[in-house]
């Protein structure tokens, strides 16, 4: 979960070696890029998986534009029709493991009903995945490898 891609990408080439190179996937609309804002005080979803003010979901061409201490070799866009059924696959997993998933959270919550609320958020993030991912026949959002040599 990022925020300031420029200072991730000039503090990962300090460590690179001369001749490294950098290979970077990140899921990404096609277009647009916007930052995570809860929609309201109940958003679930800013709360538990993408804290609100701490990501940028990028466009598919986003890293492209900081190139000031790594540069690209190659880029590349997957459908997000993969990213969907990983979702879908996440999804049988939990839902095959549910009792066990269940008595880890109620270890972590200290209660059943948290739990359960847990698995559904996790269970409504799947669902949310791979309606999103899947949407527009996987064109719409998307996973974006960017390949990028040190400067």
């Amino acid at each position: 979960h990022m925020k300031n891609y420029e200072l991730l990408l000039r503090k990962i080439s300090e460590w690179m070696a001369k001749d490294g190179l950098l290979f970077v996937e990140h899921v990404c609309h096609k277009t647009f890029a916007y930052q995570c804002e809860p929609l309201n005080e109940d958003d679930w979803f800013t709360e538990y998986v993408f804290p609100a003010g701490t990501m940028i979901i990028p466009s598919a061409s986003f890293l492209l534009y900081f190139q000031d201490e790594v540069s690209v070799v190659n880029h590349w866009i997957l459908s997000g029709k993969h990213f969907s059924r990983t979702n879908e696959e996440w999804l049988k997993r939990l839902d095959a493991n549910v009792e066990v998933i269940k008595q880890m959270f109620v270890t972590l919550t200290g209660s059943e009903e948290e739990a359960i609320k847990l698995i559904n958020f996790w269970r409504g993030f799947c669902f949310f995945g791979m309606e999103m991912w899947g949407y527009n026949n996987g064109e719409e959002w998307m996973e974006s490898h960017v390949l990028f040599k040190k400067k």
